[in-house]
């Protein structure tokens, strides 16, 4: 059945004030399929489910003619959206015999136990010239892209030189956050956002009781992505220098929705502050600076307080 009038696609700036609770950008109006205009303000639907739950559609402003044309012409068949091959990607997964400088480097770091653990996690591969290939699954297992990135085997610095690029495929879907397919693996784990791929996978290893996840970029970060994982408790850890950006991002999140328990740490500021860290570093360089792995002991060992 065809509907001459729905609901608004979600973007950043197309949230209004509800008419009914007052509550500013949750309120999502009715536009009309034919013409692309809005309905009367009065008709829409609030975001606030449990605490307001307005929904009007616009039947009385229907226009019947429009209505015949849409039930007489047939719209065209959009080209469904296709996501890459697992079976493809399969065989670009890490393996012991192959070169990938970023295991190498974290074999060296975490020891080769926990560099198995996370590789395996994360679905990790390997490209050319020993570069490294991080997944984007989203929630329900799909392989949506993923990017490749050369890393130094004995800093674990990256080379913005070469790679640094995602594959994208024709049609493609939004990208999700690194990581987020885990949360089928560890369901009951809270959720710790970070920027950097790497960063996500050295942070398993040094704090467990977190499931951390990337967003790809500092400016990769929005409510969209947020969506599958909308119910659980989220901390968000911005690298130094991007507190305050993250932080107006955190306020559209909460905007969106307005039950989420989700929070952000200034950690990296106050680690910079005190010289324990450089400009534009993150969470992962502080740990890095101060634990290094015994491979005697097996365990992390502590060298600064």
């Amino acid at each position: 059945m065809s509907y001459l009038y729905q609901l608004e696609k979600y973007k950043t700036n197309n949230r209004y004030k509800c008419p009914n609770c007052g509550k500013s950008k949750v309120y999502t109006r009715y536009v009309n399929t034919m013409t692309g205009q809005h309905a009367p303000y009065q008709f829409g639907k609030c975001d606030r489910l449990n605490n307001c739950n307005y929904h009007k559609y616009p039947n009385n402003n229907i226009d019947v003619t429009s209505i015949a044309h849409l039930s007489t012409v047939a719209k065209p068949k959009e080209k469904p959206k296709e996501y890459l091959s697992k079976t493809d990607y399969a065989t670009k997964l890490y393996r012991e015999f192959e070169n990938n400088k970023f295991v190498d480097y974290l074999c060296s770091k975490l020891g080769v136990k926990n560099a198995d653990k996370i590789t395996i996690d994360y679905m990790t591969g390997t490209g050319a010239e020993g570069s490294t290939l991080f997944p984007y699954f989203d929630s329900k297992g799909n392989l949506v892209t993923y990017k490749t990135m050369l890393y130094d085997v004995l800093t674990g610095r990256r080379n913005k030189e070469k790679f640094g690029r995602y594959l994208y495929q024709e049609n493609r879907h939004p990208i999700p956050l690194y990581g987020i397919w885990l949360i089928t693996k560890y369901p009951d784990l809270p959720i710790a956002i970070v920027e950097a791929e790497k960063t996500a996978q050295m942070m398993r290893i040094y704090n467990p009781y977190f499931l951390w996840m990337a967003t790809g970029g500092s400016n990769m970060l929005n409510p969209s992505k947020l969506y599958p994982i909308r119910d659980k408790k989220i901390v968000l850890f911005p690298d130094q220098n991007q507190y305050e950006y993250w932080s107006n991002i955190l306020n559209k999140i909460k905007d969106r929705y307005i039950d989420i328990d989700i929070s952000i740490s200034r950690e990296c500021e106050i680690w910079y502050e005190n010289g324990l860290i450089k400009e534009g570093e993150d969470i992962a360089d502080y740990y890095n600076n101060s634990y290094k792995f015994d491979h005697r002991l097996q365990q992390m060992t502590k060298i600064n307080q």
